[in-house]
């Protein structure tokens, strides 16, 4: 009988502070300021207000994401009338 080691569970922490993830909980995404034990410290990608997720509900955030939030961050100055693009 080999004595072989249990998989690890995936908690989903391979997330690097500084890319972009997506809340699952709220459907949103954003950037990993910080890893806080089984939490992350998440910010919207164009800055604003942080808010905390659980390790478990964070994940990369896709291509699609991360294309959709910017586009709605264009859209957003472009209402407000900035012009940047």
């Amino acid at each position: 009988m080999t004595n072989t080691p249990e998989p690890e569970e995936d908690t989903g922490r391979d997330i690097a502070v500084g890319t972009l993830a997506y809340d699952i909980r709220i459907e949103r995404v954003g950037v990993v300021m910080e890893e806080c034990g089984t939490r992350y410290a998440l910010r919207p990608p164009h800055g604003g207000r942080e808010w905390e997720a659980p390790a478990d509900e964070v994940r990369p955030a896709t291509v699609a994401e991360r294309i959709r939030s910017e586009l709605a961050e264009r859209n957003a100055n472009s209402r407000k009338g900035n012009g940047r693009l």
